[in-house]
């Protein structure tokens, strides 16, 4: 997870099977906890100045990690496979 709104929503890098980085919402419980994925090139055009799209771009700009958690085969910041 790379940002938690207020309400509780939760935001995540991932990478698709084709090796599409991706943004992928997931809306809290209380809204029906449906999630949605599309394309970060995408997402960060419609999201803007918005927080989670800072948090997107802060992860985006992150240094790899030395441990490798969180991150894909190419050292992705935070992306995983998403099924």
């Amino acid at each position: 997870m790379i940002y938690r709104s207020a309400n509780g929503d939760d935001w995540l890098l991932a990478t698709d099977e084709s090796g599409v980085r991706t943004v992928v919402h997931r809306a809290n419980p209380a809204s029906g906890g449906t999630q949605t994925t599309m394309p970060v090139e995408e997402f960060l055009e419609r999201g803007g100045g918005s927080p989670e799209a800072a948090a997107v771009r802060a992860a985006l700009a992150a240094p790899p990690a030395d441990d490798g958690i969180g991150r894909n085969e190419d050292g992705a910041p935070g992306l995983s496979r998403v099924p």
